[in-house]
C-alpha cells in the first residue's frame, strides 16, 4: 500500500478517528518512514507542538533523547519483526523541558501482512516518577537515619555477651531476642538502602573479572546454616566446559544469587534437594537454582518480581518478608546488563534463571556501592 492510501485509510475510519481525537493519551500514526499523517489533540498537551507542527513531521521532533540502542532495538522489534514495542522514552517538549513517557507503538498491517504504517501512543509518567524519585529519597534518607543507632544497638550487644552465662533464662531469652531483632533490622535497612541506590542510578558499577562457579561456592557456603536447619541438600552441576572469567561487578552476582539461592531454601520443602546448575552459550552463562516448593501460582508469576509483592501461598507458608528480595535480584540483573527469568508451577516448586552476559558488564560511576 502507498503513503496515500494509509492517509485515506485515517481519513475513512471516523468511529476510530473520534475515539482517539478524544484520548487523554497522545496518538499518532505515520506512515512506514516514520512521517506522521494523524496527530490527535493530546499531542499538543503532552509535546507542545501544535497538530499542524507535528503532521507532516516526525515524531524526532520531540524524540532524540534516548542512545542509539534503545531506537536500533525499537525499529527492530517493529519492522523487521513486525510486532509491538513497549517501554519508558524520555523526550523533550517544545519549550525543551524534558518528559517520561510510556510509549506503545504498534506496526499497522494491510490484508497480505505488508507494512503501511505505525500507530504510537504515549503516556505522559512524568509526575508518577517524580513520585517514585520523592518516595526512593525518602527511603534512603529514612535508612541512613536508622542505620547508626542500629548499629551502635547490635556494638552493645555484642559487647554484652560476655556476660551472658551470668544472665537468668529470662534474661537469656530477652538478650538473644534483641541480638535477631536487631540483625533482622539492619538486614532491611541495608536492602532499602541498596534498593534505593539503585532505583535512583547512584550506585556504582565496577567490573572486574569474576568466577562465576566459584562465587556460587562461596554463596552456597554462606547459605549452607540455613540448609542444615531445614536439612536441605544443595547439588551443584556444571556442564563440563571450563567458564571462563567475565568482567562482572562480584559483589553485585553474589547479592543475587544470595537472594535467590536464600528464597530456594526458604520456601523448599524440608529435607529436599535445591539444584544449582550452570550452563553457557556463546552469549550468556546461565544460573539457575530449582527447588521443589510452594511454587508460584499461574495468576501471579506476572507479579513477582514487582517491588513488595509477595504471591499468596508465600504469605500463608512464611508470615515474615518484605517482596524485596526478587525485586532486588530483577535491579541488580539490569544493572549487570544480564536478565532473570523463571518457570514455576504452584506447589511443584520453581526454577530460577539468572542469565549474566559474556560480554561483560558496563562500568558505572556512582556516588556508593552495594551494602
Amino acid at each position: 500500500m502507498s503513503q496515500k492510501t494509509i492517509e485515506e485509510l485515517v481519513r475513512k475510519k471516523s468511529v476510530f478517528k473520534t475515539a482517539i481525537e478524544s484520548a487523554l493519551n497522545h496518538v499518532i500514526i505515520t506512515d512506514v518512514k516514520g512521517k506522521v499523517v494523524f496527530a490527535n489533540d493530546s499531542v499538543e498537551r503532552i509535546t507542545g507542538f501544535s497538530r499542524q507542527e507535528v503532521v507532516g513531521n516526525t515524531p524526532s521532533l520531540w524524540g532524540r533523547q534516548m542512545p542509539k540502542e534503545f531506537y536500533d532495538k525499537l525499529w527492530h522489534t517493529i519492522k523487521e519483526k513486525k510486532k509491538p514495542f513497549a517501554g519508558e522514552v524520555t523526550n523533550k517538549r517544545k519549550n525543551g523541558q524534558k518528559y517520561i513517557a510510556r510509549a506503545i507503538i504498534s506496526p499497522i498491517l494491510d490484508e497480505e501482512n505488508e507494512l503501511i504504517g505505525f500507530i504510537g501512543t504515549e503516556e505522559d509518567i512524568t509526575k508518577e516518577k517524580e513520585i517514585d524519585l520523592m518516595k526512593t529519597e525518602f527511603i534512603s534518607l529514612a535508612s541512613h537515619q536508622l542505620r547508626t543507632p542500629l548499629t551502635v544497638i547490635k556494638w552493645n550487644l555484642e559487647m554484652l555477651e560476655g556476660s551472658y552465662d551470668r544472665l537468668e533464662n529470662f534474661e537469656k531469652r530477652a538478650f538473644t531476642s534483641a541480638q535477631e531483632a536487631s540483625e533482622k533490622m539492619l538486614e532491611l535497612v541495608k536492602l532499602f538502602l541498596n534498593i534505593s541506590r539503585l532505583e535512583s542510578g547512584r550506585l556504582m558499577v565496577t567490573p572486574k573479572p569474576t568466577n562465576i562457579e566459584r562465587m556460587v561456592d562461596q554463596v552456597t557456603k554462606e547459605v549452607a546454616p540455613l540448609a542444615k536447619e531445614k536439612e536441605v541438600e544443595i547439588v551443584i552441576n556444571t556442564d563440563g566446559d571450563a567458564m571462563e572469567k567475565i568482567n562482572l561487578d562480584p559483589t553485585l552476582v553474589k547479592e543475587v544469587l544470595k537472594n535467590v539461592i536464600d528464597n530456594a531454601i526458604k520456601y523448599t520443602k524440608e529435607k529436599t534437594v535445591v539444584a544449582i546448575s550452570t550452563k553457557q552459550d556463546e552469549k550468556y552463562v546461565t544460573i539457575s537454582v530449582a527447588d521443589s516448593g510452594i511454587g508460584i501460582p499461574k495468576e501471579e508469576q506476572g507479579e513477582v518480581l514487582k517491588k513488595f509483592y509477595r504471591a499468596t501461598n508465600a504469605q500463608k507458608s512464611h508470615k515474615e518478608g518484605t517482596g524485596l528480595g526478587l525485586y532486588l535480584a530483577q535491579l541488580i540483573m539490569n544493572a549487570s546488563g544480564g536478565k532473570i527469568a523463571f518457570d514455576s508451577e504452584k506447589d511443584k516448586g520453581a526454577t530460577f534463571y539468572m542469565s549474566f552476559p559474556k560480554a561483560g558488564s558496563q562500568k558505572k560511576e556512582g556516588e556508593v556501592q552495594l551494602s
